[in-house]
């Protein structure tokens, strides 16, 4: 990640970034060239963590990897170290399959991913909406899309029990 919060000069320069209708419709430009002017060339002590509950996430994208949210209490060595209920929930959780596995079959939750946090300044692919945020992967919907409230609620309370500062899910449905 750059020195600068926000280097939106860097993240022009991303092969796709053009293709990103999004960021100049909902002004996201705009908003990180006033965040980098307005920052007096401090850092933030503390970077977001947005927590993806979807059907995963590709935690070795190259446009990810360096923003996969890792917790910081947990070993990966079949215990629960930090004793929240979840063995070797290393980078998230995958409710449907019960493990610390979050791999996206589907590839929903890694596309949802990029566009909240993709690394904005490596010169590979697109930009995230915040790609200082870390990315915290929770699945809750199995690899065809489909899920149950009840998973749903259980990813929202691990994302809030483990810091999440925001949880996206990208979800609909017929239901009522």
């Amino acid at each position: 990640v750059s020195s600068q919060w926000f280097n939106y000069e860097a993240y022009e320069k991303e092969p796709y970034y053009e293709q990103q209708w999004g960021i100049k419709a909902t002004k996201l430009d705009e908003f990180w060239a006033a965040a980098e002017n307005n920052a007096n060339g401090e850092t933030p002590k503390k970077r977001p963590v947005i927590a993806i509950l979807d059907t995963g996430v590709d935690i070795t994208h190259p446009d990810l990897e360096a923003n996969i949210w890792t917790n910081p209490n947990e070993i990966a060595n079949g215990s629960d170290d930090d004793k929240n209920g979840f063995k070797d929930d290393l980078h998230g959780w995958d409710f449907v399959n019960k493990t610390g596995d979050v791999r996206d079959y589907n590839s929903h939750g890694t596309h949802c991913a990029g566009i909240a946090a993709a690394v904005g300044d490596n010169g590979k692919g697109v930009t995230g909406a915040n790609p200082n945020a870390y990315i915290m992967p929770v699945t809750v919907l199995q690899s065809n899309g489909s899920g149950a409230i009840s998973t749903l609620i259980e990813g929202i309370g691990y994302a809030k029990n483990n810091g999440a500062d925001i949880i996206s899910m990208s979800i609909g449905t017929y239901a009522y």
